[in-house]
């Protein structure tokens, strides 16, 4: 489904795994669940994006943070309907 949408999986820096079970104990089970998706476009747009995995804590999945370095100037008209990028929540 991914490459049918012509999606691409974004390079993550820090810990690989997103989701741990029974953190510490000797039956821990460990997957890379939660990782960042972008079209070519918007890899076009923000070429040296930055996005990072870090270990969590208290919860079961990992926080992560995409950080932008946008190369070229982006800008909305406010009667479009069109959106060139955006954030996608799939649960």
């Amino acid at each position: 489904v991914i490459c049918d949408c012509n999606l691409y999986d974004l390079s993550m820096e820090g810990f690989q795994m997103t989701w741990a079970k029974c953190k510490g104990k000797h039956d821990a089970i460990e997957d890379k669940l939660d990782r960042g998706l972008a079209t070519f476009d918007w890899m076009d747009l923000f070429p040296n994006f930055k996005l990072t995995n870090f270990v969590a804590v208290r919860f079961d999945h990992s926080p992560i943070l995409l950080h932008l370095h946008a190369t070229k100037n982006i800008f909305f008209h406010k009667k479009s309907s069109l959106r060139i990028y955006g954030f996608l929540n799939l649960s």
